[in-house]
């Protein structure tokens, strides 16, 4: 939503990312819209083609080089969105943020890290 796209800017300015930074685009999809299209197929196949169309304004217009979805209602779209970029010319990743936090933690407790305890050392009670 348009709403939260300077929230969203700003993460990108404090994480320091402004250099390689092409834009944000608001779908402006509501919650309850987004829902439905787990219900309907019709609803699904409309999200992925605003998303697609959000994505080659990114693309054509600021030289986006990836696809990062900022919504983790986004379920289930970013292989299809993918595939709406490469009928029109363009392979680049798209990523759901859901299945990469989900990946993100699996690798982190399937090869059991954990933080520093020289940097975060133990609180002793």
């Amino acid at each position: 939503m348009d709403s939260i796209k300077e929230y969203q800017i700003e993460h990108i300015r404090a994480f320091g990312f402004s250099e390689n930074f092409a834009g944000i685009e608001s779908a402006n999809i509501s919650v309850e819209a987004l829902t439905k299209m787990f219900e309907d197929e019709k609803y699904k196949k409309e999200v992925i083609e605003g998303l697609g169309e959000k994505s080659l304004d990114l693309i054509e217009k600021k030289g986006a080089d990836v696809i990062i979805f900022g919504c983790t209602g986004f379920i289930g779209v970013a292989d299809g969105v993918s595939e709406y970029l490469l009928k029109r010319g363009y392979d680049i990743p798209v990523l759901d943020p859901n299945r990469i936090g989900i990946n993100f933690l699996y690798n982190i407790a399937s090869n059991n890290l954990k933080q520093s305890r020289r940097t975060y050392a133990k609180i002793e009670k």
